[in-house]
């Protein structure tokens, strides 16, 4: 679930943009997806945080070691929320390739060549 701030709310967004922006349709399909998910996402958020204690009650809080694992993820987690231009410039050049590679083999396989070959057109 994409909390506005988070990480993955940008991907949620960058998602359901694309969808909408390469078919309509698919990107009304993508919505309900989304809503499930979080819906899903909130309900068991409340079962943790507000369910009936069990046997966690014994459990301690996180230590130190933990803690200096968790806080670097946290951060990056929150700024690329805010600012995801970073992640997204360097992400760009890799991305536009595959793209570009895809798009070059969906042309040849549209072909008339490669049209005669059976085992390309599944």
């Amino acid at each position: 679930m994409g909390f506005p701030g988070t990480n993955s709310f940008v991907g949620e967004a960058l998602v359901l943009i694309g969808a909408f922006a390469q078919n309509p349709w698919v990107g009304a399909a993508a919505v309900p997806g989304v809503m499930l998910g979080a819906a899903y996402m909130l309900r068991l958020g409340q079962k943790l945080a507000w369910g009936e204690p069990t046997q966690a009650t014994a459990w301690k809080d996180l230590n130190v070691r933990e803690w200096v694992y968790f806080a670097p993820l946290a951060v990056l987690v929150i700024y690329i929320g805010l600012a995801p231009g970073l992640t997204l410039r360097a992400m760009d050049p890799t991305l536009t390739r595959v793209l570009d590679e895809s798009a070059s083999v969906r042309r040849w396989r549209r072909s008339p060549w490669t049209r005669r070959l059976p085992m390309l057109n599944r």
